[in-house]
């Protein structure tokens, strides 16, 4: 499964006080509270290791059909591109610039090379062109293609009110929105 979060660096510079009293400890664990006073740019790193949790988050509630649940702390960032919740391993894919920050999370699955189709806008909306994207991959029409969410708030993909199997997520904050996709070879069916 997969999952990302995109963060746009000069809304969260406004919105979050992430220097306030308690605001670390209730999000990131004393390991990750390290990292993040040990790095050259804190800031960047509280929101880069925010975007790996909420990409690992969206990609494991994916996983396991699991009902919204705010617990962040629980998602353990290492050094590098691991997260693991629940004792699930999920490998990070994090890219930066000096606007906003973008992580994909995918499952770890040590005999499965993943990979994925992902694109980042300047807009409020990435799902017409997530729509586009796959109806040209797998040369379907796009009026066939839905997104709709499930009772767990989960959006799911549907391809002629069928539901897909294809792996996918969506995220938006501020002016950015981004899409990824896991890309399947051309025999794999997506339904």
């Amino acid at each position: 499964m997969i999952g990302n979060d995109i963060v746009d660096l000069g809304l969260a510079e406004h919105q979050s006080n992430w220097k306030r009293k308690g605001w670390l400890q209730k999000i990131y664990t004393l390991q990750e509270q390290e990292y993040i006073a040990a790095s050259k740019d804190p800031e960047r790193m509280v929101w880069e290791l925010w975007s790996r949790k909420e990409a690992t988050y969206k990609a494991h509630q994916r996983s396991f059909a699991i009902a919204p649940k705010y617990n962040p702390i629980a998602f353990q960032c290492d050094a590098k591109c691991m997260v693991i919740i629940e004792g699930v391993k999920y490998y990070t894919q994090t890219a930066t610039d000096s606007n906003y920050i973008h992580s994909i999370a995918q499952s770890w699955d040590s005999d499965q090379q993943y990979t994925n189709t992902h694109k980042i806008i300047i807009g409020d909306s990435a799902t017409p062109l997530l729509l586009t994207q796959i109806a040209q991959q797998y040369n379907i029409a796009v009026a066939t293609i839905r997104v709709a969410k499930d009772q767990y708030q989960i959006p799911r993909l549907y391809i002629n009110n069928q539901i897909s199997d294809l792996s996918f997520s969506l995220s938006h904050h501020g002016q950015y929105a981004a899409y990824v996709f896991v890309s399947a070879h051309s025999e794999n069916s997506i339904i």
